[in-house]
């Protein structure tokens, strides 16, 4: 299984603990998780599409120029 399906499958069980949450906060913290299984998901796909590195700043995502063919 590719990592990136990996990654959304984890978002999945997140939302679906999230459904089931008993707290507001709890809610919120699972769908959070989820968001960044998704976005780590995304990073994977243009990684393995694109062959770019994607990094993240202070909460901002990346793409590099830095093509990857070396790794």
């Amino acid at each position: 299984m590719a990592k990136q399906d990996e990654y959304r499958n984890y978002a999945r069980d997140a939302v679906r603990l999230a459904s089931n949450a008993s707290s507001t906060a709890k809610k919120s913290l699972l769908l959070a998780l989820a968001e960044r299984w998704l976005d780590l998901a995304d990073a994977q796909d243009t990684r393995a599409t694109h062959g770019f590195r994607v990094s993240e700043v202070d909460g901002l995502r990346r793409v590099s120029e830095e093509h990857l063919d070396g790794e």
